[in-house]
């Protein structure tokens, strides 16, 4: 049933009155005629966002007061909660490893641990954002845990402080075996903590004499352009063009070039960028200068494709921010990131498909994983077969890089260093490596 309300009514002159007038009708009628009291706040922000979204752009969005505080501790690397990395996958969620001067490193817990409770909840009732929102809350406040740890009967009690902690974005490794140098770059935020190991990690590695180096960029969102045209420059030229910014104000539009300090890497050092789906934004732009200059090949997937410029309209007068796309970004060939993304010169196909997730969580739910387990309490290469073979009796058939992958995370077997027997990328960017440095190909120039 339909019921007419008449709002009182004004002069109306021009078309902006008038729209504002009819917003004003609407959050009139919405707070007193809606079947539920939504709050004046909750329609304001509402009608903000509104405004906003009618740009049908994802990336120009409102950032309320608390949204605005997470963004900015997320610019500097700072977060509050009790430092930890979760694998989003698992339920109950398994620590991959706590954060370095974090509380949960203070307060003992370890790579492997099983978070079975959060106060007191059981976390195989939540979903994982539940599980985030609960781990997280005020500084001084106190979570308390119950953990589950191989060795231990019965399940350990913490209570941990939520405190201020800094996230690590480059994690560093080296292939002995191989004589190749590994950066992960995780995010271009962190500000200069992240600059200045990004430069110690590569200073080291170059002192080992490498045969190459692979900087993986895979599921970087991006971050601070600034930072990655500052990184890209310790493998280019100084004043070389990183990214052309382009956009409707003239006096905006500019070249963003490499700064002082270059040529970090030498030129006969070969580099492999790693990248896939989830590569995006400021990692494009340096994974696009550098394969433009042909200084390093790219080996993986098509990129995100988010070549777009975000400026922070802040403070607002709510003490909330604005993310306004300004600009786009194209690489020192003028080649458009944004809607397209970076071909590799090698494409890898990287991680479980479509399909093997699908069967994954078709595990999880059968308790095929545990009952495996069960069977086989001892990891062992040969159980790779074995587990394949069990998985297509089912009707899971996997991939052996996917079983193996599995397996170790299921016996958390080498599970925090990046592993080529379980990683086809990681594993063509050495073989590629080891080519470059006997002289052999390089990749494709398309």
């Amino acid at each position: 049933q339909l019921l007419f309300v008449r709002y009182p009514l004004r002069a109306e002159g021009s078309d902006e009155q008038r729209h504002q007038h009819t917003l004003q009708k609407l959050l009139y009628y919405m707070e007193n005629y809606y079947v539920e009291d939504l709050g004046r706040e909750a329609l304001l922000e509402g009608a903000i966002r509104g405004v906003l979204n009618s740009a049908r752009d994802p990336y120009t969005r409102y950032l309320n007061p608390e949204q605005l505080k997470r963004f900015s501790e997320n610019e500097r690397g700072e977060r509050v909660g009790i430092g930890v990395e979760v694998d989003p996958r698992e339920n109950p969620p398994v620590i991959l490893k706590p954060i370095e001067g974090g509380p949960a490193l203070r307060a003992g817990l370890q790579a492997g641990d099983v978070i079975e409770t959060i106060d007191e909840r059981k976390t195989t009732d939540l979903n994982f954002s539940e599980i985030v929102d609960l781990i997280s809350g005020e500084r001084g406040s106190v979570v308390k845990l119950g953990i589950r740890r191989d060795g231990h009967a019965g399940v350990l009690s913490y209570q941990i402080v939520r405190d201020v902690f800094t996230l690590n974005y480059v994690h560093a490794h080296f292939f002995d075996e191989q004589n190749v140098g590994y950066i992960r770059l995780t995010q271009f935020f962190g500000e200069e903590k992240t600059v200045q190991e990004f430069y110690d990690n590569l200073k080291s590695i170059r002192e080992r004499h490498p045969a190459g180096l692979i900087v993986d960029l895979r599921g970087n969102g991006g971050g601070r352009v600034q930072m990655a045209a500052v990184l890209a420059g310790y493998f280019l030229e100084k004043d070389a063009v990183v990214t052309r910014v382009r956009g409707r104000l003239e006096g905006w539009n500019r070249d963003i070039r490499t700064g002082e300090q270059t040529g970090v890497l030498p030129d006969d050092i070969s580099i492999v960028i790693l990248v896939d789906a989830n590569t995006a934004s400021a990692a494009e732009i340096f994974a696009g200068a550098l394969q433009d200059y042909k200084r390093a090949v790219l080996i993986g997937a098509t990129t995100y494709g988010k070549g777009s410029v975000q400026r922070v309209f802040r403070p607002l007068p709510d003490h909330g921010a604005a993310l306004i796309t300004i600009q786009k970004y194209f690489t020192p060939n003028n080649r458009v990131i944004h809607g397209r993304g970076l071909r590799p010169d090698i494409e890898v196909q990287s991680g479980p498909s479509e399909a093997e997730l699908f069967y994954y969580s078709r595990m999880v739910n059968a308790h095929f994983l545990r009952d495996f387990q069960s069977l086989h309490p001892e990891y062992s290469n040969n159980l790779v077969t074995e587990f394949r073979t069990a998985a297509a009796d089912k009707g899971w058939p996997i991939s052996p890089d996917t079983a193996r992958l599995w397996l170790k995370q299921m016996y958390r077997v080498e599970q925090f260093t990046p592993d080529p027997e379980v990683d086809s990328a990681l594993r063509r960017a050495l073989e590629q490596l080891q080519n470059s440095a006997s002289g052999t190909n390089r990749g494709n120039d398309d």
